[in-house]
């Protein structure tokens, strides 16, 4: 689901690709950036947002962020979700 809009946001905004100019066509440089997001290891900050989670979101919608506010966005949503996970699968193991 967060594949797909992160998609349809770059679809949307393509001027936030404009910085990977080595990709042929809009079609790879989303593929770039969902694996950038969906394949770093938990509590990574991407380096072109330099900052995770909650503040990742805070900086995506700032009025001075002048990056990429799709990969702040997504990003920051994708670490709430695998540090949750993270938690859920601790707490589960201790239980157990």
């Amino acid at each position: 689901m967060l594949k797909d809009l992160t998609s349809k946001l770059y679809k949307r905004n393509p001027k936030y690709l404009k910085n990977l100019s080595a990709y042929a066509n809009l079609s790879d440089s989303i593929d770039y950036r969902l694996k950038q997001i969906f394949d770093r290891p938990i509590k990574t900050k991407i380096p072109e947002v330099a900052a995770y989670g909650t503040d990742a979101i805070e900086l995506s919608l700032s009025r001075n962020f002048q990056g990429d506010r799709v990969l702040a966005f997504i990003g920051g949503l994708t670490d709430m979700i695998k540090n949750h996970m993270d938690i859920i699968q601790n707490f589960l193991f201790i239980q157990s």
